[in-house]
């Protein structure tokens, strides 16, 4: 049998992620079941050391793809529903790869969404998607119990008639700031604050925009 290009085997490696974590989460008795492997996949369930391989040959998959390979092996139908996700109270180590399966984002991409969903906010994990791909991803992120999903019909609505941040604006500001407030460094409750206010003219790019905590952005507010 010939072996598939890299695109190819991400569709099978994607397959065998899903059904690695949901038996995770849901053993009651562990060592009881296995999860089939192929020469694409070659890991055991459910060992101490699972999740570390899991993410590696992830990894290792995506380094010969593209980001538009793996967005496509996700199975993302095309729609007007949305998933938002906002921090509970648990997590776990396998939420960045939940996250990549079903949104089909890259690991340190997911990786990102989760710390923002933890220290800012609800974020938009999934936007113009069918349905059923709302409902599989919703299902999957919140078995776990670490994140409340919710699926909503069209776009999120913008602010008072402001244009949202865009994504890659957000994760660019997010790893130049480190996660952190810029003035006093807390990592709690965060903020995406403009520099120059939209209200003044001032412009939905990196540049406009820093990270500050719910207390520092509204000293911040005063002062203007």
């Amino acid at each position: 049998m010939p072996v598939p290009a890299a695109a190819g085997r991400l569709p099978i490696v994607r397959d065998h992620l899903l059904r690695m974590l949901r038996i995770e989460w849901d053993w009651d008795e562990p060592g009881t079941y296995e999860v089939p492997t192929d020469e694409f996949f070659p890991l055991p369930a459910h060992d101490d050391w699972y999740l570390p391989e899991c993410r590696r040959c992830l990894d290792e998959a995506l380094r010969e793809a593209s980001a538009d390979d793996w967005r496509g092996s996700c199975g993302i139908e095309q729609g007007s529903y949305s998933v938002i996700a906002s921090w509970r109270h648990e997590e776990s180590p396998a939420a960045s790869m939940v996250i990549a399966c079903h949104a089909g984002v890259l690991p340190n991409v997911a990786d990102d969404l989760l710390r923002r969903i933890k220290h800012v906010g609800p974020e938009t994990l999934l936007q113009g998607v069918s349905l059923d791909t709302a409902i599989r991803a919703k299902e999957d992120l919140t078995q776990m119990g670490w994140l409340k999903v919710a699926i909503k019909e069209k776009a999120p609505a913008t602010t008072n008639g402001r244009k949202p941040i865009p994504e890659s604006v957000r994760a660019e500001v997010w790893r130049r700031d480190e996660g952190q407030c810029v003035d006093c460094g807390s990592r709690e409750r965060l903020e995406f604050d403009h520099i120059i206010p939209v209200s003044r003219g001032g412009s939905n790019t990196a540049r406009n925009i820093e990270l500050r905590c719910e207390a520092c952005n509204r000293a911040k507010s005063d002062t203007i």
